[in-house]
């Protein structure tokens, strides 16, 4: 399943029970995802199919604030970056939760406008304050649910393979 800022994202189509075309294309899916395949990867396949939908479909339902699937840690506004490290940090706990009870979860973010080529001195403390204080959060968040010491976070940029003057920063450093 993918999630975003504000959680799994719905099989677009797929997913309002009162549009008939919706609901048959939906229907149609389950049956497909149901069958059993000779081809044993053809079978994996629509087993994943499945239980990633069916992930997705709990997830949303246990991340949701109205059945406590909020954190009271406060994130930054207006920083991207923050705001997706705050799902993650919902989800985490939520995937804690013996509702869905995975112990490994693997979560990607990103933070674009780091590669400013110019400018650095001007633009670099901007950016890096936003990654600090988006970081910080999320510690205290980890903090929060009793994850602290069982999550690993790490950055990473493929950026710098120079350091080469383009005469008002550097190309790539």
């Amino acid at each position: 399943y993918v999630m975003g800022r504000s959680g799994p994202s719905p099989l677009r189509q797929f997913t309002n029970e009162s549009n008939a075309a919706e609901r048959i294309r939906r229907e149609a899916l389950a049956a497909m995802l149901a069958r059993s395949y000779a081809p044993i990867m053809q079978d994996q396949y629509a087993v994943l199919g499945d239980s990633a939908m069916v992930l997705g479909e709990t997830l949303t339902s246990v991340l949701d604030p109205a059945k406590g699937g909020d954190i009271s840690t406060v994130f930054p506004a207006n920083n991207h970056l923050a705001s997706q490290l705050r799902m993650v940090a919902r989800a985490v706990r939520a995937c804690r939760s013996s509702a869905i009870n995975h112990s490994r979860q693997i979560y990607y973010v990103t933070m674009g406008g780091i590669d400013t080529h110019d400018n650095q001195i001007n633009n670099q403390a901007g950016l890096l304050t936003r990654v600090s204080e988006a970081l910080m959060a999320f510690r205290n968040a980890l903090n929060e649910i009793g994850a602290l010491n069982d999550v690993t976070t790490f950055t990473m940029i493929d950026f710098g393979r120079t350091l080469n003057s383009n005469g008002n920063g550097t190309d790539h450093g």
